[in-house]
């Protein structure tokens, strides 16, 4: 019932290597996910180009975030991964619209 509780440690939380299970704080998984994991995909979907031709967000400042967030400058998992499903559900739902 609890993913991030293990019964063979007494049912207390388990933190794995890579950092991706933090009971504490699971925005964490997320974070290292888009710095590791999910790195390619972030970048694929969230180009320049890409960003350029839905026409709704300033390419420049997206790049700029994903920069700062996979450098371990700043954290913006929540506005990147907002980013990031917003850009697949247009995808799913509005394939071929462009807003400019």
């Amino acid at each position: 019932m609890y993913p991030d509780r293990n019964l063979s440690h007494g049912g207390a939380p388990v933190t794995d290597a890579d950092g991706l299970r933090h009971p504490a704080r699971p925005g964490l998984r997320i974070a290292v996910w888009l710095r590791g994991p999910l790195r390619t995909i972030l970048e694929d979907r969230l180009s320049p180009g890409r960003v350029t031709r839905r026409g709704l967000f300033e390419p420049a400042m997206v790049t700029r975030l994903i920069a700062e967030h996979v450098s371990g400058r700043r954290n913006h998992r929540k506005l990147l991964w907002t980013l990031l499903m917003f850009d697949a559900w247009c995808d799913h739902y509005l394939p071929n619209e462009r807003w400019r």
